[in-house]
C-alpha cells in the first residue's frame, strides 16, 4: 500500500489526529509514554513559545493508519532562512520519533523529502535523544555526527534487591546514614498515585531542586516556572492513567526526600528527585532511591531507567541542504 506524507501546521490539525497518534504510540516502546498526543501538543506549545515558531508536524500514513510521526516547529530567520526545532519538552526528558520499527527504511526517505520541501530550511535541531532511538537513527540517516555514545544508566530490578548488589562498605555506610536519620525522627516512606497528591509532590521537588541548582551551569531549564507547570500537568495526566508514582521519605513529620517516576509496562523512568539539605547528613537521596526501587520491583517493574548521564545524542543541528 502507498505511503502518504502529511504536513500539519496548526495545533488543531495535530489535535485532530490524536486518536491515530495515540494508537501508534501504544504500539511502540516504553519511551513513547512521553510522546502521545497530549505530550506532543504540550511540547509543541513549549517550543512555539520558546522559538517564536509555528507547528511543522510530519506524519506518515498507510491507508488510514498512522505509522510515523515527527513533531517539529518552524522558526523563520530574518534573512529568509529558517530552522526546524524538534518539539521536545525543553527538559531532559527523552525526545523521539514515533515510527514502526519495521517501516523505518520506507519512512525515513519520505520524512527527509518532507523536510527538504520546506523553502529556506537551513538546519534541523534536536536534543535529549537516546542513542538507541528511532530519532537517533533518523538523524544518522540525515547525516548527523553524534557524540560519543554512552549507555543510558539503568537498573535491572529482575535481578533482586538493589541493596544486595552494593558492596559491604556501601551497605555499612547506609546503615550508619540510616541511624543518623532515625536520630532526627521516625523514618517512613509513602507512595502517592493520585493527580492531586502528585501535583503537591512536584511543587515540593521543584522548590528544593531549584534551590540546589540555582548556580549550576546548564540547569537554567529547571528555574523556569513553566518547567514546573509542565511536569505537574504531565504527572497529573499520567497519574490518571496509572503511569505516575510519587514516592516520599519522611523523617518525623517532615519530608526529607521525594521522587517522581513514570512507568509504562515493566519499565519505569526515574524522572526527578530532590532532598531537604537539613537531612543531608543521613543521605536521604540514597534511602529514597533504594526504597523506591523495592516499591517498583514489587509492582512488577523490571527495567529502572535512571534518566541521567549522557546516554543521548546531543546534536547541535543537521544541515539539511547537504542532502540534495
Amino acid at each position: 500500500m502507498t505511503l502518504i506524507l502529511r504536513l500539519s501546521t496548526t495545533l488543531d490539525e495535530v489535535s485532530g489526529q490524536a486518536d491515530q497518534w495515540n494508537a501508534l504510540a501504544d504500539r511502540l516502546g516504553a519511551t513513547a509514554i512521553f510522546h502521545d498526543a497530549a505530550a506532543t501538543l504540550a511540547n509543541l506549545t513549549v517550543q512555539m513559545s520558546k522559538c517564536r515558531a509555528s507547528p511543522f508536524v510530519l506524519t506518515v500514513f498507510e491507508g488510514e493508519t498512522m505509522i510515523a510521526a515527527a513533531p517539529m516547529v518552524w522558526g523563520q530567520g530574518w534573512i529568509g532562512l529558517g530552522v526546524l526545532h524538534w518539539a521536545d519538552s525543553d527538559t531532559p526528558l527523552y525526545s523521539d520519533l514515533l515510527c514502526r520499527p519495521d517501516r523505518e527504511k520506507d519512512v525515513f526517505p519520505l520524512l527527509a523529502k518532507g523536510l527538504l520541501a520546506q523553502p529556506g530550511l537551513r538546519k534541523l535541531k534536536v536534543d535529549y535523544v537516546p542513542d538507541d532511538s528511532a530519532l537517533a537513527r533518523f538523524c544518522a540517516f540525515l547525516g548527523a555526527e553524534p557524540g560519543c555514545p554512552v549507555p543510558t544508566p539503568h537498573i535491572d530490578l529482575s535481578m533482586g534487591p538493589v541493596l544486595d548488589r552494593l558492596s559491604p562498605r556501601r551497605r555499612k555506610d547506609l546503615r550508619n546514614y540510616r541511624r543518623k536519620l532515625e536520630a532526627m525522627g521516625p523514618v517512613t516512606f509513602e507512595q502517592h498515585r493520585t493527580p492531586e497528591d502528585l501535583a503537591e509532590l512536584v511543587a515540593w521537588i521543584f522548590r528544593f531542586k531549584r534551590s540546589k541548582l540555582a548556580d549550576h551551569d546548564g540547569a537554567n531549564w529547571i528555574q523556569r516556572p513553566q518547567t514546573e507547570h509542565y511536569f505537574r500537568d504531565l504527572s497529573m495526566r499520567l497519574a490518571a492513567q496509572g503511569r505516575a508514582l510519587g514516592h516520599r521519605l519522611r523523617v518525623g513529620d517532615q519530608t526529607a526526600a521525594a521522587s517522581l517516576t513514570f512507568r509504562r509496562g515493566d519499565t519505569a523512568f526515574y524522572s526527578k528527585i530532590a532532598y531537604d539539605p537539613c537531612f543531608a547528613a543521613g543521605s536521604p537521596g540514597w534511602h529514597e532511591l533504594l526504597a523506591l526501587s523495592e516499591c517498583l520491583r514489587a509492582d512488577g517493574v523490571h527495567l529502572f531507567d535512571l534518566m541521567i548521564g549522557t546516554g543521548f545524542v546531543g546534536l547541535p543541528g543537521v544541515r539539511l541542504p547537504d542532502l540534495h
